[in-house]
């Protein structure tokens, strides 16, 4: 049985098309930044650490807006928070991730 797309195939075909290839655009650009750590592609990317929500040890969240802290000898960046046991996160529940950069 052939397909109907209708009295404009070629038109539907067109749109069909160009919605596909702006599709795959934003697959193409997502894909990028996630192989490039690049922290607009997670989006569940948070500014503090996760409460209330559902979290599977292991699971991670990346800081949105990582900032140096600590002391001279001793600074780090919070890079984002790892689950340590299943279930809803709390303080003590989720770690942060810290890496010293050297100052």
């Amino acid at each position: 049985m052939p397909i109907n797309v209708g009295g404009d195939a070629g038109g539907y075909l067109q749109s069909l098309h160009r919605e596909v290839t702006e599709y795959m655009g934003k697959v193409e650009r997502q894909v990028n930044a996630l192989s490039e750590s690049r922290v607009e592609a997670a989006y569940n990317a948070l500014t503090a650490a996760p409460t209330g929500v559902i979290m599977a040890n292991g699971d991670v969240v990346l800081k949105s807006n990582p900032t140096e802290a600590g002391t001279a000898g001793a600074k780090y960046v919070i890079t984002g928070w790892m689950a340590i046991v299943d279930g809803t996160a709390s303080a003590s529940s989720v770690v942060e991730l810290r890496s010293l950069t050297g100052n």
